[in-house]
């Protein structure tokens, strides 16, 4: 993981390009709840601010879920009622 993206503006630029265009970067004062892990995206598409290991974990967890549960739709006993709340964890 290498935190959230960036705005589209500032995708798969360099910090020279960002400077020379004075782009300002709003999405460098955001960080990940629980704390962050710096771990660079070579691409340029993330903020390089990961989640720290135990959020991951949380992160992977809650998608794998909600997946499940959005399988579960359609079979019986469930309710398509639910597929919202299932869509609004992911």
């Amino acid at each position: 993981m290498h935190g959230i993206s960036k705005t589209p503006q500032m995708i798969g630029l360099t910090d020279e390009q960002v400077a020379e265009l004075k782009y300002k970067d709003e999405t460098a004062t955001y960080y990940p709840s629980g704390g962050s892990n710096s771990h660079h995206d070579d691409l340029g598409i993330r903020t390089g601010q990961a989640p720290t290991a135990k959020m991951q974990e949380v992160l992977r967890k809650t998608v794998s879920e909600a997946k499940a549960a959005i399988h579960k739709v359609g079979s019986p006993g469930s309710t398509p009622r639910l597929l919202p709340l299932h869509l609004i964890m992911l």
